[in-house]
């Protein structure tokens, strides 16, 4: 079955388009193996679709069963993007890994873009984006 998932739909990819920011994802491999210590890489491209510079920041939030690194102890990850122009571009890689205690099934992976007022303690505005892991 994984095989026909390919030739249909083709690598994982998406985008979200809301006021403020628009966010492009993929992963690569577009799907990870269950029961073992390998690694998927959530790629986030953030464009800042205001009219203004915005401070940024995005968090990345992760269920049970998936980690930021092997023990998979952490489960949420901030990256500050600084000052973003408008129209400007930046890029995230990020590295999500399984372990023997993932199961197979599909994952919700959450993803937060966030503009911030002065410094990183406060919002301003911010969307959310849900986006699915399959572990087969």
């Amino acid at each position: 079955m994984g095989l026909f998932d390919i030739l249909k739909t083709g690598p994982k990819v998406g985008k979200l388009v809301k006021g403020v920011y628009s966010l492009d994802y993929n992963f690569h491999p577009y799907r990870l193996t269950a029961n073992k210590n390998e690694s998927v890489l959530l790629k986030l491209i953030v464009k800042n679709e205001s009219g203004k510079d915005l401070l940024s920041s995005v968090i990345v939030s992760l269920p049970d069963g998936l980690g930021f690194d092997n023990s998979g102890i952490s489960k949420s990850k901030e990256y500050r993007l600084g000052n973003m122009k408008s129209g400007e571009l930046k890029e995230i890689k990020v590295e999500i890994f399984g372990s023997y205690r993932t199961k197979v099934g599909n994952y919700p992976v959450k993803v937060e873009c966030i503009s911030n007022y002065r410094n990183y303690g406060y919002e301003m505005e911010k969307i959310e984006k849900t986006i699915t892991l399959r572990v087969v």
